[in-house]
């Protein structure tokens, strides 16, 4: 697969999850270059982006913590991105948050629900049960893995 190729599958990736088409290219190319920082032509460049579209995305991954920047040495003006790499586990630490939280919610739920709706209660048991049996094997996981960010 080519450079572009990839950049642009990684957009694809990341639309799932509902990240911006363009976001996803950012990170694709962060992941495909050998270089560790970045200029913002240099990604607006790589990913075949306009300037403000280009600008949106970085702006999307800064607000994320999913990519930072410093100045450059040479020319203090200019930014230098790169990833953020306690973003990643930041991230993923969102993502248990949000399911550990919808797992009480619907806890709560199924508590008021009547016996009217067998479909919608059983679905709702369902959710739960595989939050349940995810939820501790991905949070070991995300601390094995990212322990260092």
């Amino acid at each position: 697969m080519k450079e572009q190729e990839l950049i642009d599958a990684f957009a694809l990736v990341y639309k799932e999850d509902n990240y911006p088409p363009i976001a996803g290219k950012v990170l694709g190319y962060f992941y495909v270059s050998n270089k560790k920082h970045h200029t913002f032509e240099e990604i607006m460049d790589g990913i075949k982006a306009s300037k403000s579209a280009t600008s949106k995305a970085l702006k999307f991954l800064i607000d994320l913590e999913e990519v930072t920047f410093k100045f450059s040495e040479k020319n203090k003006r200019k930014r230098l991105f790169f990833p953020n790499y306690g973003g990643t586990k930041k991230r993923l630490e969102k993502i248990i948050i949000a399911h550990e939280t919808e797992t009480i919610l619907l806890k709560k739920v199924l508590k008021r629900r009547n016996s009217d709706t067998i479909e919608m209660n059983t679905l709702i048991q369902n959710i739960i049960a595989f939050n349940e049996d995810i939820l501790d094997f991905i949070s070991g996981k995300v601390d094995e893995h990212f322990k260092n960010e």
